[in-house]
């Protein structure tokens, strides 16, 4: 996942899901038909390697999390709901 910082979508980590086996096959239908080639991020490091699946910025989530990093990563986060009100350049990173 990812938050829009001006220009730059900025990697944030990865989340896991508290979705059911129904929604995950369904979300899973979205992303392969949104697959891209190559990373949409223009910041961020400690990508995962393995079994990615890059795919264009267009569905926004709900995510919950303990804290930031010091990395700028999301600590324990997971994904609350999918978010259809919010366009997608409008997720950035809230400061408390």
């Amino acid at each position: 996942v990812g938050t829009y910082r001006q220009d730059d979508f900025v990697f944030a980590g990865k989340v896991s899901t508290s979705f059911d086996t129904k929604k995950l096959i369904d979300l899973r239908a979205s992303l392969d038909a949104m697959e891209i080639s190559s990373s949409p991020f223009t910041v961020g490091t400690s990508f995962p390697r393995k079994g990615v699946h890059w795919v264009c910025p267009a569905i926004v989530v709900q995510v919950a999390f303990i804290e930031w990093t010091r990395h700028g990563k999301l600590r324990h986060p997971r994904v609350l709901a999918v978010r259809f009100d919010k366009a997608v350049r409008d997720v950035v990173r809230e400061m408390p």
